[in-house]
């Protein structure tokens, strides 16, 4: 038998709570999500500017020494042989027909590790490539932006970090 004066929560209540929960969960999921964005372009640009500043100082050394070698595999000397390299092409990112092309070198993790920049880890699937005569610096597979669109150059890059 049910009592008419019987405490506890009302179906009206257990609804509004799920609802705000619900709400709240959306909101924190959405703002999770941008943080990681934001943290992930930030950590993507600063890496990209401390491989620029070695390529500064490796192409200001191979112009006073001629026994400097630059770090890397020149692009040019890849052929067709480089998916990475390939893509870029493909995108029109790196253009075989620029005068520069034959400045692109491509940087591996054990390029990285070579210049003192081991804190920065490449995956299989991943490269830079790095222009000595603009000083350029070229990530491979891209960043995807959540404007949908994918950039790959450290001058994109930092528009996107400073439309921020």
């Amino acid at each position: 038998m049910l009592k008419k004066n019987a405490k506890g929560i009302t179906l009206v209540a257990l609804l509004i709570t799920i609802v705000v929960l619900a709400i709240l969960t959306t909101i924190t999921l959405n703002f999770g999500g941008h943080l990681f964005n934001t943290v992930k372009l930030k950590t993507l640009d600063t890496n990209m500017l401390l491989i620029q500043a070695k390529v500064k100082v490796l192409s200001e050394k191979s112009q006073f020494d001629d026994s400097t070698s630059l770090i890397g595999i020149k692009v040019s000397e890849l052929g067709s042989s480089n998916e990475k390299v390939n893509a870029l092409k493909s995108k029109g990112v790196i253009q075989e027909g620029e005068e520069s092309y034959k400045d692109y070198y491509l940087w591996t993790q054990e390029d990285l590790n070579t210049e003192g920049l081991d804190a920065i880890q490449l995956k299989s699937t991943e490269a830079f490539i790095v222009n000595y005569e603009t000083e350029e610096i070229i990530y491979y597979p891209g960043y995807i932006h959540t404007d949908k669109n994918t950039y790959y150059k450290l001058s994109d890059i930092t528009k996107l970090q400073e439309e921020k």
